[in-house]
C-alpha cells in the first residue's frame, strides 16, 4: 500500500481521470491540467506543481503520471529532494490546498483532492466500475453548469 491507499485504487482513479480528460477534449474543451502535491515540512510548506502543457493533453503521458503508483511516489520524493533545505530524514506530512482558496479564485473545473483529504472517498475508486460511475456523475454535474468547481 501507498499511504494506506491500495495501488489498485490509484490505478483506477488515474484511469478515470484520463478518461475524463479524453471525454472533455473529445467534446472540444481545452484542458489545463495541474498535478499538485503539498507537504508541511518543519521549514515551511512545500508545493510540487506539475503542469501538462500539451494541447491536447497527451493521454499516455497523463496516464503514466497519475495512474502509476510507483511513478507518483518517485515524483513526490524527487520534488522534495530537489528542495535544497529538505533532508532525507524529514519529508514532512501531506497537506492539501485550502478549498476556500480554490473557490475564491473564481476558476471552474474539476478538482481531485488528495487521498489524505477528508473529502476523499476510496470507495469511489475501489474498482474500475466505481471509478467510472463516479466520473460520470462528475461529468453530469459539469453538463448542468460548467461554471462551478466539481470535487472528485
Amino acid at each position: 500500500m501507498l499511504c494506506d491507499i491500495e495501488p489498485e485504487t490509484i490505478v483506477n482513479r488515474g484511469s478515470a481521470i484520463v478518461a475524463l480528460v479524453d471525454e472533455l477534449q473529445t467534446n472540444g474543451y481545452i484542458v489545463d491540467l495541474r498535478v499538485v502535491k503539498g507537504t508541511d515540512h518543519f521549514l515551511g510548506k512545500i508545493y510540487c506543481d506539475i503542469k501538462l502543457r500539451t494541447d491536447p493533453v497527451d493521454l499516455d503521458e497523463l496516464a503514466f503520471l497519475i495512474a502509476n503508483p510507483l511513478n507518483l511516489r518517485r515524483i513526490w520524493f524527487g520534488c522534495l529532494e530537489s528542495w535544497q533545505q529538505t533532508s532525507m530524514w524529514s519529508m514532512g506530512s501531506t497537506i492539501e490546498y485550502d478549498l476556500d482558496e480554490l473557490f475564491e479564485t473564481g476558476l471552474s473545473g474539476f478538482y481531485f483532492v488528495g487521498s489524505s483529504h477528508k473529502l476523499f472517498r476510496e470507495s469511489n475508486y475501489s474498482s474500475l466500475e466505481n471509478a467510472k460511475e463516479h466520473i460520470l456523475k462528475m461529468i453530469n454535474s459539469f453538463k448542468e453548469s460548467a461554471e462551478q468547481v466539481i470535487l472528485g
